[in-house]
């Protein structure tokens, strides 16, 4: 079962609405139901505290999947929507990394060019290197804005 699904069950169980949970954790019941849903998780000394609230045990309240889940801080499980932010970060990321390939390529090609001292290179090819250049530029920037929007 997965954490944020038990803390709802804890919380019907011991007969709270999300309003007295939060209450009791000095916290908003804004908080309490992003906890259920999966869209935000308590650091480590809030969940000790819910799992007192609810009279369990940290081991109880945490199942062993959360606990292998591996991408958090001491185990434990972050959000689908962090996981999510993460995946469209390690994307971008190699996005970047092919659009520096071809930034090198482009670099290999004009030292190539300016030591062919005697071969003339028409006006077209250099410009058409320059928009290559500057659409590379461009999307780097693009790919650049979209992850910071992820975060």
């Amino acid at each position: 079962m997965a954490w944020n699904e038990n803390i709802k069950i804890q919380r019907e169980k011991n007969g709270l609405t999300q309003q007295q949970m939060a209450d009791r954790l000095y916290v908003s019941r804004q908080t309490v139901c992003r906890w259920e849903s999966g869209s935000r998780c308590p650091d480590l000394a809030m969940t000790k505290r819910i799992a007192q609230v609810f009279g369990i045990t940290m081991d109880e309240l945490l199942s062993e999947a959360d606990a292998s889940c591996g991408s958090g801080n001491y185990g434990f499980p972050y959000p689908t929507k962090i996981l999510a932010l993460e995946k469209r970060h390690a994307q971008g990321k190699r996005i970047q990394e092919l659009i520096q390939i071809g930034a090198g390529i482009c670099v290999g090609v004009d030292i190539l060019i300016m030591g062919a001292y005697d071969m003339q290179v028409p006006t077209w090819i250099w410009g058409l290197e320059t928009c290559v250049k500057a659409t590379l530029f461009g999307a780097y920037l693009m790919v650049s804005r979209w992850m910071r929007k992820a975060a």
